[in-house]
């Protein structure tokens, strides 16, 4: 009996303890009230004045959206239609280059043998040409001597041919003997082959003639010689294979497609070059004035938007706000690509892209580079 007197003591009084220690541990670790005002100011809805650069705030309707900053030009990323091994790389990031100016070369040593190549070939052709035009006085001469040769040969033959008659009619009374009688007839013989080689003779060198000049036809027209023609066929093909070695020269040489900045630089000396289109290409550059705002705006809030101006904060530093001007809208709905990392963040939305520019005066005092994202507001009517 005493025993359980006892036990029923000692529980009564653990239990006492208990609940003091529980009472204690509440009112000792009440938290502590204070007073102290926040390290930022809270976000506040901005109405947007599109004429000046203040911003006041209200309650007005908006619709968020994040943006990155980018060149007005866009990303332009620098390829190249040759390839081969980088020899200089000329710009570093951060350089100021003008249209047309060098950005890199890739070893062009076999460019420049084939540009020698096919200049040699080009003299070559030329002189081929100019000794073809050459034998055009020889042609003509030819001509000329075929034309003498055959009216020769015409007299020739006629002189036979009376020769003979005559001979014939003294050959009747035998006044002549049959040996002069057979020399006159094969006289005769001989000068009609000699007419007939002759004007063979003249046909070769007028047909030769006409290859080289041009020769009027009957319907008052001309025709270029075919020789000459293939000569300077083969001059003119030569030259253009000797641009098309130049421009593959010229090729080798990179260089800026704009006026701009350059944003990066991925390339080294002995680096090969290829011309696939690269995740991160040789030379990156951009048209830094004015910068973009490239926002993308939820399908789910497509139809409450409207053209306007809108504003943007860094990502950080909420409290750093700028005014932005409307550029375009790009109707295209597209799958979202810029992504936050928010857990509640969904990731299989559409969205509609919009471009904003940053104000001169806004570039200077406010410090956002592109591929940067902001934060922004956009203000719509309500209806």
């Amino acid at each position: 009996m005493l025993t359980y007197r006892l036990l029923m003591t000692g529980s009564a009084l653990i239990v006492t303890i208990a609940i003091a220690g529980a009472t204690f541990s509440i009112a000792t670790n009440e938290p502590v009230v204070r007073d102290d005002a926040p390290l930022f100011t809270p976000a506040m809805r901005p109405t947007i004045d599109a004429d000046s650069t203040s911003l006041s705030f209200s309650r007005g309707d908006l619709i968020g959206a994040v943006g990155i900053v980018e060149p007005a030009s866009r990303l332009v990323s620098v390829g190249s239609t040759a390839s081969g091994v980088a020899k200089d790389v000329l710009v570093v990031p951060g350089q100021k280059v003008t249209k047309g100016e060098k950005l890199f070369t890739i070893d062009d040593r076999f460019a420049k043998a084939e540009v020698n190549v096919a200049r040699q070939e080009l003299r070559a052709a030329q002189a081929r040409l100019m000794e073809l035009q050459g034998q055009v006085t020889q042609v003509i001469a030819r001509v000329e001597s075929a034309r003498a040769t055959l009216e020769l040969s015409n007299v020739k033959l006629r002189e036979s041919r009376q020769r003979f008659a005559r001979t014939q009619s003294l050959r009747v009374n035998d006044a002549v003997s049959q040996e002069e009688f057979e020399q006159k007839r094969n006289a005769v013989d001989i000068a009609s082959a000699q007419l007939v080689d002759a004007e063979a003779g003249l046909k070769e060198a007028e047909s030769d003639l006409a290859l080289l000049i041009d020769k009027p036809t009957d319907g008052n027209k001309s025709f270029s010689g075919a020789s000459l023609f293939v000569r300077q066929a083969d001059v003119s093909t030569a030259q253009a294979l000797l641009e098309r070695a130049m421009v593959n020269l010229d090729l080798h040489t990179i260089r800026a497609p704009l006026g701009g900045t350059v944003l990066s630089v991925d390339l080294q000396p002995g680096e090969y070059v290829v011309t696939a289109t690269l995740a991160e290409p040789p030379i990156v550059l951009g048209s830094m004035s004015p910068l973009h705002v490239r926002a993308e705006i939820d399908e789910s809030e497509i139809t409450r938007f409207q053209e306007g101006s809108a504003i943007a904060s860094v990502r950080g530093q909420p409290n750093i706000r700028f005014p932005l001007q409307f550029v375009r809208v790009e109707p295209l709905v597209i799958p979202k690509s810029t992504l936050t990392g928010a857990a509640s963040e969904r990731v299989d939305t559409r969205v509609m892209q919009v471009v904003y520019a940053l104000p001169a005066e806004s570039s200077e005092t406010i410090s956002v580079q592109p591929g940067q994202q902001v934060d922004l507001l956009i203000e719509v009517c309500n209806p």
